[in-house]
C-alpha cells in the first residue's frame, strides 16, 4: 500500500523532506484502507469516524505531484456539467496527440458515453444484463414465462441508481464507483422470485442502505478506472441476505450500444462459429475474423445466436477509418469473457416481445408454450429481421448453457446453471484505440498490456473491491413460505416426468 501510494501521489523521496513524504504516504494508507473499509461497512464502530476520513483525503490529495513524475506528458481532468461528470484526458501515441473522454450521469450512475478523438463510441449507456433471448430449448421448461424476472431486471427502471461517487482523481486516472439497487415489480411474480427491500425483525435500519450480505439490498456495484488509454469495468452481483430465489440467472454482465459503422470483428477466443458454455467442445482456441452483420444464425425462429466464449480479447472497428474498442479480459483472472456483438437489440429476439408497441405482449405466457400459435405474428422469421443502426455488444461473465439432452422439459445442465443466491464478480478493460493495419499479434501485445497497465492503475487508484476478494452465497431466509419448496418439488417431478417420457420414446 505505501509503494502504490507513493506512486500514485507523485511522492519521491530525492523531491521533498522525508518528513514531508512519510505524511503523505501515511494519510495515503489511511485514505485506501478506509475508502476499502467503506465498500464493506460491517464494523464501522471499530474504525475512526468520518471525519477522519475527510482529512486524510485532504491530506492525501494536497500533496503536489513531482515534477519527475513520467506520467507528466498524461492530463486527466474532471468536471461536473450539471448531471453529468465528465472525465477527459490527452496524450500522444507515437507523436500523435489523443483525446478521450469517459461521461458519467449523476441521476443514473451510468457511464453514458465514451468519445475518441471527438467521435462517439458507444451510443447507449453501460448497464448490467441478466437476460438472453430464449432458445428453443429453453420454450419446453417455460424459460421466458419462469426466468421472467431476470428479463424485468435488466431494464433501466428496474435498476434504480444506489449510489455514484468519484472515489480519487489524479493525474494518473479517475476512480468512479457505481452501483444499481435490483428492484422487480412484485404484480405478477410468485413470492420466491421477488427481491424483498426490507425484512421484519431486529434487523437495524442501517442495514437498509447496504447491498450484499451484510444488507439487506441485491445490488450491482461496479467500479470504473478511467485512465488515460483505457477503462477499465470490476462490477460484482451482490445478492441481499434475504433474497432467495430458485429462478436461474441467465446471464451477467455489461451491455451498450456502438455506432453500425464497427463492423469488423475479430476476437482471440473459441471460435470461429457461435460457442456457449455447454457447446464449445467443436471450438477452435485462436484468432478469429469476421463481420457483425454475419454473427446470427438463420435459425428459423429468431432466438440467442452469436455468442463467443473463453475470449481473451475482442476488437470491433471501423474499416474506413481503424479506429476500434478493444475490450480485453482482466489480467491474471481465471476465468475468459463471454461475449457477443449483434447488429440486433435482444428484444428483437425475444420470444414475448411485442415490437409493434416495445412492450412485453400481453399474450406472452401463450407464445412461450409453441410459436404456432394465433399470436405467431409476434414472431418473425429470421430473414424478416431488420438490421438495427447500432451493435449492440455483451461483454459477460458467464451465460447459461442452451442445453439440447431434449426439448421437451429438460434445462442445460446442472454445472452450467447459475444460481442468483451466489455472488459473482467480473473485470474487463476497454481500450479506444486505432487498429487500422494492426495484425493480430500486434493487437494481442496491445491488449496484454493494457490489462497489466489497467491492474496495476486500478490498485494504485484504490478502484477495485478488498483483497482478497471471497464470493459469498445466501442461505435461505427465514420468513420465506414453505411454497418454496413446494415449488421445487413440483418441477422435479415434471421433470422426472419429462425424462421417462423421453426414454420411453428413446425405447419405441
Amino acid at each position: 500500500a505505501r509503494a502504490a501510494l507513493q506512486a500514485a501521489l507523485g511522492v519521491r523521496a530525492g523531491g521533498a523532506p522525508p518528513r514531508a513524504v512519510d505524511a503523505a504516504v501515511e494519510a495515503g494508507v489511511v485514505l485506501l484502507l478506509l475508502q476499502q473499509f467503506q465498500m464493506q461497512p460491517s464494523n464501522w464502530s471499530a474504525f475512526l469516524p468520518p471525519k477522519a476520513f475527510d482529512a486524510a483525503r485532504a491530506a492525501a490529495l494536497r500533496w503536489p505531484v513531482s515534477a519527475h513524475d513520467p506520467a507528466q506528458s498524461v492530463s486527466v481532468g474532471t468536471s461536473n456539467q450539471g448531471t453529468t461528470l465528465d472525465v477527459t484526458s490527452a496524450h500522444r501515441e507515437e507523436a500523435t496527440p489523443v483525446y478521450f473522454r469517459a461521461s458519467f450521469n449523476w441521476s443514473d450512475a451510468t457511464l453514458t458515453s465514451l468519445r475518441y478523438q471527438h467521435a462517439p463510441l458507444t451510443v447507449a449507456p453501460w448497464r448490467p444484463c441478466f437476460w438472453r433471448a430464449p432458445v428453443d430449448n429453453d420454450i419446453g421448461w417455460n424459460m421466458p414465462s419462469s426466468l421472467r424476472i431476470w428479463r424485468l431486471l435488466s431494464e433501466s427502471q428496474h435498476q434504480p441508481k444506489h449510489l455514484m461517487r468519484l472515489i480519487n482523481n489524479t493525474k494518473r486516472g479517475s476512480c468512479v464507483k457505481s452501483s444499481w439497487q435490483l428492484v422487480a415489480p412484485v404484480r405478477g411474480l410468485a413470492e420466491e422470485e421477488v427481491l424483498p427491500t426490507n425484512t421484519s425483525g431486529n434487523t437495524s435500519g442501517a442495514l437498509k442502505s447496504w447491498c450484499g450480505k451484510a444488507g439487506q439490498l441485491s445490488c450491482v456495484t461496479c467500479f470504473h478506472s478511467v485512465l488515460p488509454r483505457a477503462v477499465r469495468f470490476e462490477c460484482r452481483y451482490q445478492p441481499g441476505a434475504n433474497f432467495w430465489s430458485t429462478s436461474v440467472m441467465p446471464r451477467f454482465g455489461m451491455s451498450t450500444r456502438l455506432p453500425s459503422r464497427f463492423e469488423r470483428l475479430r476476437w482471440f477466443g473459441k471460435g470461429p462459429h457461435e460457442t456457449y458454455a455447454d457447446r464449445q467442445a467443436a471450438g477452435r482456441v485462436g484468432v478469429h475474423e469476421g463481420k457483425v452483420s454475419e454473427q446470427l444464425h438463420p435459425y428459423l425462429r429468431p432466438q440467442e445466436s452469436g455468442n463467443k466464449v473463453g475470449v481473451r480479447w475482442l476488437a470491433l472497428s471501423d474499416e474506413s477509418t481503424g479506429e476500434s474498442l478493444l475490450v480485453v479480459n482482466d489480467h491474471g483472472s481465471s476465468s475468459h469473457l463471454s461475449v457477443s456483438a449483434l447488429r440486433h437489440s435482444t428484444a428483437d429476439l425475444d420470444l414475448s416481445y411485442d415490437s409493434a408497441t416495445s412492450r412485453l405482449s400481453r399474450n406472452s405466457a401463450r407464445v412461450a408454450k409453441h410459436h404456432l400459435t394465433r399470436r405467431r405474428e409476434q414472431q418473425k422469421h429470421a430473414a424478416e429481421l431488420l438490421r438495427r443502426e447500432f451493435v449492440e455488444l455483451h461483454v459477460d461473465a458467464f451465460q447459461m448453457g442452451v442445453g439440447g439432452v431434449h426439448s421437451w422439459g429438460a434445462r442445460a445442465e446442472h454445472s452450467f446453471l447459475h444460481w442468483p443466491t451466489h455472488s459473482r464478480t467480473f473485470s474487463f478493460t476497454i481500450v479506444p484505440t486505432n487498429l487500422g493495419g494492426i495484425d493480430e499479434s500486434g493487437i494481442s501485445r496491445r491488449a496484454a498490456r493494457a490489462a497489466v497497465q489497467a491492474a496495476e492503475a486500478s490498485v494504485t487508484l484504490g478502484c477495485r473491491f478488498p483483497r482478497p476478494l471471497v464470493e459469498y452465497s445466501i442461505s435461505k431466509p427465514s420468513h420465506m413460505a414453505a411454497n418454496v419448496s413446494q415449488d421445487r418439488g413440483r418441477r422435479r417431478r415434471h421433470e422426472a416426468k419429462a425424462n421417462a417420457k423421453a426414454a420411453r420414446a428413446g425405447g419405441q
